[in-house]
């Protein structure tokens, strides 16, 4: 994880998300969440719809798929850095790929409020 953050918070496109951030308990939950990811994914459980509650707030701070693109881009980097064959890899993009629409889907409800609370006013 630190690999990662270190390149996500030198990324000027995505280290204003994580300003006023508890970056230890920010690790954990991200390892927990991989730890998931990563494993069989129980059938009850709302991956999309946890990712969603998880970066709700960040939308309106206008996280959108390119934000995403960014992250997974980090996330091969890091990867890559750390020797991790190619073929787990690729694995990792592939379970981790499907999510993207989540940030698509939030971007745009962020937007729509955005403008009904315009057209409110």
């Amino acid at each position: 994880m630190d690999v990662l953050y270190t390149r996500l918070l030198d990324e000027s496109e995505t280290s204003m998300f994580f300003e006023d951030m508890n970056m230890v308990f920010l690790k954990q939950h991200q390892v927990n969440f991989m730890k998931i990811a990563f494993d069989v994914i129980p059938d009850d459980l709302d991956v999309a719809g946890m990712m969603f509650k998880a970066h709700s707030k960040l939308f309106s701070k206008v996280l959108t798929e390119k934000h995403f693109d960014l992250v997974a881009k980090h996330l091969v980097g890091s990867l890559q850095r750390l020797n991790v064959p190619q073929e787990l890899i690729d694995e990792a993009v592939v379970i981790v790929g499907p999510l993207r629409v989540v940030f698509e889907e939030g971007a745009k409800k962020a937007r729509e409020e955005q403008i009904a609370a315009s057209d409110a006013e």
